[in-house]
């Protein structure tokens, strides 16, 4: 869901930024570069935290794995 969110943004921002017909002035088209840019780390930084957080989880899972084994061994 966050993916097809932060890609919209992007996609607007790009189509803002890049319009050709004269609608957006030159200031204009920089604060959408500008918004295009922090879109985009945005995004990248939330695919870290998902890929972090997916580690965390494991990680949690793995524990609770070996202290599980750990009842049933004994």
């Amino acid at each position: 869901m966050w993916k097809r969110f932060y890609k919209q943004l992007v996609g607007m921002a790009q189509v803002l930024q890049d319009c050709p017909n004269g609608i957006v002035d030159v200031d204009a088209k920089d604060m959408f570069r500008f918004f295009l840019n922090k879109a985009e780390r945005l995004q990248a930084d939330t695919q870290i935290l998902r890929e972090y957080t997916l580690q965390l989880h494991d990680m949690y899972q793995s524990k609770i794995d070996v202290r599980q084994n750990k009842v049933v061994y004994f």
